[in-house]
């Protein structure tokens, strides 16, 4: 009798274990590597779509070889994207953004001018079809986004972010169109116009970050900004069709 109890108090061990390890699997992040499994199992894009957009937790390698590869291993373009939107969209759990829109959160810009306090601004994300290149990506700000003006070529911008910013924000340099408003285009990694969620390498400019206090970060421009509309940019990490940035332009 106490042989049978011990088994069964065996298997019922072994049982929690096991069921314990499934469920653990089951909260790791979605990564690159599931997809391309659930591909070579011949799911179905509807399928893996759906997967993608109810998991807890993602983890892609969005980056040009991340993309290649996927490509490369049989993943649908439909797939591919919906990768790239749930990554735009980030973690339920992300908290590292620029403050929205309607928020009264401001980030301070220190000039020789002196302090100024800007109010983030959302903008629109739109697109047009350019020959051999596919669909181009850009956000568009209005003409506003940057009434902030100095002459200070060196400027510093103070800002609360929970993570290094080079991680989550740009510093770049806009482009002012002739209907007035204020665009970034966004970087292309082909395979029908997929876009990253960071601006065109030409546009960024380098910075570096130093940490005042807790949460609090000075960021510095490397270089002299020369006259033109820059701003801090970043994707609004709860809505992923909003970009935000805090903007200011340079005077002669």
């Amino acid at each position: 009798m106490k042989k049978t109890t011990c088994i069964i108090w065996y298997f019922f061990v072994i049982f929690i274990l096991f069921a314990n390890f499934i469920e653990a699997a089951e909260e790791r992040p979605l990564n690159n590597y599931q997809i391309i499994r659930l591909t070579e199992m011949d799911l179905g894009d509807q399928i893996i779509i759906a997967k993608i957009k109810t998991a807890k937790e993602v983890k892609f390698d969005t980056s040009t070889e991340g993309l290649v590869e996927l490509k490369q291993s049989g993943v649908s373009r439909a797939v591919i994207n919906a990768m790239l939107e749930r990554s735009a969209a980030g973690s339920q759990k992300a908290v590292n953004k620029l403050p929205q829109n309607n928020s009264s959160s401001t980030v301070s810009l220190f000039s020789k001018d002196g302090k100024l306090d800007i109010v983030p601004m959302a903008g629109k994300f739109k697109y047009f079809i350019a020959p051999f290149v596919g669909k181009r990506q850009y956000a568009e700000f209005s003409f506003m986004s940057t009434s902030t003006a100095i002459r200070d070529h060196f400027p510093t911008i103070l800002i609360n972010a929970n993570t290094e910013p080079h991680e989550i924000i740009w510093l770049v340099k806009l482009s002012r169109e002739p209907d007035k408003v204020l665009v970034i285009f966004m970087q292309n990694h082909g395979f029908g116009g997929m876009v990253a969620n960071e601006p065109e390498e030409d546009s960024i400019i380098g910075y570096s970050a130093t940490e005042e206090k807790p949460g609090l970060w000075r960021i510095t421009p490397k270089r002299e900004l020369i006259p033109g509309d820059y701003g801090l940019f970043r994707w609004d990490a709860s809505n992923a069709s909003k970009p935000v940035i805090v903007g200011f332009r340079i005077d002669k």
